[in-house]
């Protein structure tokens, strides 16, 4: 179990080994076997602490820790292609998932602005949400409400849905028809967010399996670090496994491994 998802089971892919408390994160990170590699990957600021409380508590150089800013659904794609990394390659983590994000379309409506992870409303927006049927679609990654009511996701080879009433039948101003994508339709339950009725969505416009391809490509690896305290292959501002800094070779290699912009 090379990862392991600081977050409930309905989050994640199925399969997925995770774990809500500090005692259940330890004990995943000490079945995998001494000397074994593994990465806590967390989205929440809590999740990130019980991940860093976790790898203190077990002592090991060999837990990597892996912050994914990111919504529920973006989360669940996340954590599917970080499990796609080769047991060696789990230094890679951080690229391919800031590679996935470029190629994610998320959006959330909500009944009412305010909440924790949205934009504050304007005076407008305040009065508009005061009234029955209010509806905001926020861009959760630039931190803006669209001026639309509409929630039109474009085409895409996968999309993962959560929403409120899990299984509602959705009305004419939403389509997540995504062109056909596979869909997955996640049940956050009182976890999701804080207005009565919400839907949040998440597109990918590549698959999955291909950004893992492209970041494991031999003309990838002129992007990369290597970690000089432990030696594994490394990408970022951080070695995920040690913590310390790492020569960050191009920032704009997000966009141009594999030839994915």
């Amino acid at each position: 179990m090379p990862i392991i998802a600081v977050t409930d089971p309905s989050r994640v892919p199925d399969g997925t080994a995770c774990a809500t408390d500090l005692e259940g994160l330890v004990a995943l990170v000490r079945s995998a076997g001494a000397g074994t590699d593994c990465v806590l990957v967390s989205h929440t600021e809590a999740g990130a602490a019980l991940a860093r409380a976790a790898r203190l508590a077990c002592g090991e150089r060999t837990v990597g820790l892996l912050h994914v800013r990111s919504t529920a659904t973006a989360f669940f794609a996340a954590v599917g292609a970080v499990r796609l990394l080769p047991q060696e390659c789990l230094g890679l983590a951080g690229v391919v998932t800031s590679i996935l994000s470029s190629t994610m379309w998320t959006r959330v409506v909500l009944g009412r602005l305010g909440e924790p992870g949205v934009p504050a409303p304007t005076t407008g927006q305040r009065l508009r949400g005061m009234f029955p049927g209010a509806r905001f679609v926020v861009d959760p990654v630039s931190d803006v409400v669209e001026p639309t009511q509409d929630l039109l996701a474009p085409p895409g080879v996968i999309v993962v849905v959560a929403s409120s009433v899990a299984g509602a039948r959705p009305d004419s101003r939403t389509d997540l028809a995504a062109g056909g994508a596979y869909r997955y339709d996640l049940d956050l339950g009182p976890a999701g967010w804080r207005a009565r009725r919400w839907t949040e969505a998440t597109v990918l416009t590549r698959q999955i399996e291909d950004v893992v391809r492209h970041s494991l490509e031999p003309s990838s690896y002129a992007y990369y670090s290597t970690c000089a305290v432990c030696g594994r292959v490394a990408w970022g501002e951080r070695c995920i496994f040690c913590q310390v800094p790492l020569l960050v070779r191009d920032d704009l290699a997000v966009q141009t491994i594999g030839g994915i912009q």
